[in-house]
């Protein structure tokens, strides 16, 4: 164990060092050496190119993340804009009218009298409503 390395590094160094031991278990392993390390090499080198592309992959949506969220605040902004010339606009209107809440109040009441009257003119209808009925049922 080397006190100058990190308990991770550490960890990973026995564990390196163990499969070297497991490779080169016999002598005539020894005459394989060239061969094993091109093959760990090769087996890295597929590995870092592996990592390079996801690594690659998550960076470009990460970016493309971070497009979307500054895009999105853009709308935002440009809606609240929006809210608040609306209000103010109301407020305007607001004002431009002195007698506002009467002109309401006023307006209210004519929409109450016109749903008034279609309600009177459906009751009105029922009697010759159900007279027709009554001669459909009769003809049957």
């Amino acid at each position: 164990m080397d006190p100058k390395l990190p308990p991770k590094d550490n960890e990973t160094s026995q564990t390196a060092a163990k499969k070297v031991a497991e490779l080169l278990s016999m002598p005539e392993h020894l005459a394989k050496v060239q061969t094993i390390r091109m093959n760990l090499v090769t087996k890295r080198s597929a590995l870092d190119a592996q990592i390079k592309t996801v690594v690659q992959a998550q960076l470009e949506e990460a970016r493309s993340g971070l497009e979307m969220m500054n895009s999105s605040f853009d709308i935002v902004k440009g809606v609240r804009n929006n809210f608040k010339t609306i209000d103010e606009l109301c407020k305007e209107c607001q004002s431009l009218i002195g007698d506002y809440p009467l002109v309401k109040r006023v307006s209210t009441a004519r929409s109450n009298v016109y749903a008034t009257l279609r309600e009177i003119g459906r009751m009105l209808a029922i009697p010759e409503r159900a007279e027709e009925i009554k001669y459909l049922m009769e003809d049957d």
